[in-house]
């Protein structure tokens, strides 16, 4: 029988950024909240909870940019 697509991506893991968890690490020790990422036209989005922490998020952009690779 024929493997269906379904089960081909089913039984793979998805793989991310290791820039996404420097960037989830990051939040949770200084505001000890959770964050959605993606990756879009090879920029990362952050996708905060509240309006409060996506403010401060983006006065730390340069932060977060200095702990990522270059």
């Amino acid at each position: 029988m024929p493997t269906s697509i379904k089960d081909l991506l089913s039984s793979r893991a998805p793989s991310e950024p290791p820039e996404f968890q420097i960037i989830r690490d990051f939040v949770q020790e200084k505001f000890q909240e959770r964050v959605d990422l993606k990756l879009q036209n090879k920029t990362i989005v952050i996708n905060a909870k509240g309006s409060a922490l996506a403010g401060e998020l983006q006065l730390l952009i340069p932060d977060i940019q200095s702990l990522l690779p270059k």
